[in-house]
């Protein structure tokens, strides 16, 4: 953080799946997406989380702007 750096954790799946949330906090990860960061609702399948596609060019957006 000292030369300007920030960590992300991205997880198209629903938030507390998996515990990813918990492991991101206790990595201290400065920001995370998940489901319900995501943007456009219609892009969810219905029950894993968001389409791969999608939050992958989601991912992307995020980290051409960090």
């Amino acid at each position: 953080k000292k030369k300007g750096y920030k960590t992300a954790f991205f997880h198209g799946g629903n938030n507390g799946t998996m515990s990813f949330d918990n492991f991101a906090n206790l990595m201290e990860t400065d920001e995370l997406f998940q489901r319900n960061e995501y943007p456009d609702k219609k892009d969810f399948d219905g029950n894993w989380g968001i389409f791969d596609d999608k939050f992958l060019q989601f991912t992307a957006g995020k980290l051409n702007n960090f």
